[in-house]
């Protein structure tokens, strides 16, 4: 149960297999692309993470699927050094809710349920701050609220950008 749960390969560019540094003069963008898949249906988060020459902290910013399991994200290059870079992928929960919240509704369904999952998912996350009390506060407004209502504030855009940024990122595995 403990085993990775995501893979993440063919990571580019690479010189000789990762032996040797990629080359690039200041100023440019590097793509970085990789392979990233997980087993399953659900939807997987892939970030690209970032560390300018001498710098303590990462920075991220998310990698955009390609289709076909590859992604990509472009890796700025400010200063002259050595930068580092690392992909980081996760089992996106709140993302494959959406997902099949979506298709759900599209296709007519009753999601009277996927509404009560939703609202526990809200509940549930146990971030600090703005962004998990007004998770905490929408899935209390959720309670007896008529399914239409829900399943728009479910898959409003800021919820989605707050779930996203106070994920636990489950089974995270980088390269």
């Amino acid at each position: 149960a403990k085993a990775p749960r995501i893979a993440i390969e063919d990571v580019t560019p690479r010189v000789d297999g990762g032996r040797f540094a990629v080359r690039r003069i200041v100023g440019e963008r590097v793509a970085i692309e990789a392979n990233v898949f997980g087993e399953g249906h659900d939807r997987i988060a892939v970030t690209l993470q970032l560390r300018a020459p001498g710098g303590t902290q990462w920075s991220e910013r998310p990698m955009l699927a390609l289709g076909n399991d590859r992604w990509r994200a472009l890796m700025p290059l400010p200063v002259m050094g050595t930068h580092q870079a690392r992909v980081v992928a996760w089992r996106d929960v709140y993302g494959s809710f959406v997902d099949e919240l979506t298709k759900k509704r599209d296709a007519g369904r009753d999601v009277t349920l996927e509404v009560e999952e939703g609202r526990r998912l809200l509940a549930a996350r146990t971030a600090r701050g703005d962004a998990g009390r007004t998770l905490r506060a929408l899935a209390e407004r959720l309670v007896g609220a008529p399914v239409e209502e829900a399943v728009a504030a479910l898959l409003d855009p800021a919820t989605v950008a707050a779930m996203a940024a106070t994920d636990p990122r489950p089974f995270e595995t980088q390269s």
